[in-house]
């Protein structure tokens, strides 16, 4: 049922019926409450503090990833942490508070490069070239906007090129298929003609 939830949630974001998400994530919350599923609680409730942040409501926001970094920590899920302190940082960006905006996204940085989580990392440098914008130092905020534009471009490149290798070793695959079918044709006819002459 709290699947169910989730799919009218994507059918009202898509429709930009925020206010409706927000009741079917608060449904679906209460049914993997009911149940205790850890993951899929802190799952919809960054969910939810996305949807709070697309409403212009940061504050909000905050109290309901803290809730899913709690669970993330609860469940020593490393890489659940540094997605909710990434955006727990840029919340903090939201709302102003640059303090909390740098722990953050430094506890961030440092938990996604103890797990090699390289887009979680590239969102993290996204993040600091824009705190480093709002504290109007120009020189970090480039670097950390180079170092993002750098580990996309990184991130992609392995992407397409996994994805290059895939269809290399499909083509080659068919190419074998085709001669062993050529071979198998042949070895037919070869046959035939021994028949034939016999």
């Amino acid at each position: 049922e709290a699947t169910v939830y989730n799919l009218l949630v994507l059918i009202a974001h898509d429709e930009g019926q925020l206010d409706s998400a927000l009741a079917y994530f608060d449904k679906s919350l209460k049914l993997r409450e009911d149940i205790n599923d850890k993951v899929r609680i802190a799952s919809t409730l960054g969910n939810i503090g996305f949807t709070l942040r697309m409403q212009g409501k940061p504050k909000q926001a905050i109290e309901y990833v803290t809730r899913a970094n709690d669970f993330m920590i609860s469940q020593n899920n490393l890489e659940g942490q540094a997605w909710t302190n990434e955006f727990l940082g840029r919340l903090y960006i939201d709302v102003g508070n640059l303090t909390m905006a740098q722990r953050y996204l430094d506890l961030a940085e440092q938990q996604a490069r103890e797990v090699k989580a390289m887009p979680i990392l590239q969102n993290i440098f996204q993040a600091k070239a824009e705190y480093f914008e709002k504290k109007a130092d120009v020189n970090k905020s480039l670097m950390f906007y180079k170092m993002y534009v750098s580990l996309h471009d990184s991130i992609y490149s392995a992407t397409l090129t996994d994805r290059l290798v895939n269809l290399q070793n499909q083509f080659q695959v068919l190419q074998k298929d085709k001669q062993i079918e050529l071979l198998n044709r042949e070895r037919e006819w070869k046959e035939r003609e021994l028949e034939i002459n016999k």
